[in-house]
């Protein structure tokens, strides 16, 4: 049985790692030296994001059964 994140935080909540996020979110290093990595949510196309953030593919790309996954970001740093 495969178990993902199990935390209760939302889209961006600051967190340390995986297990602080709840689903469908997962713990993204923004790349901002100022602000803490957030819980972002997982996406295929920016049809899956929330208004005013768009699908991110990661720099370590992530498949599944072929499709490329990425985190909806709004562009604005970490948490």
């Amino acid at each position: 049985m495969c178990l993902g994140p199990v935390g209760a935080g939302g889209n961006y909540s600051a967190c340390l790692n995986d297990g602080q996020c709840g689903q469908p979110f997962i713990c993204i290093d923004t790349g901002d030296i100022f602000l803490s990595p957030c819980c972002l949510e997982w996406c295929i196309t920016a049809a899956d994001c929330p208004g005013g953030s768009t699908c991110e593919y990661l720099a370590n790309p992530v498949y599944v059964n072929g499709t490329q996954y990425g985190v909806c970001y709004d562009g604005f740093g970490g948490c």
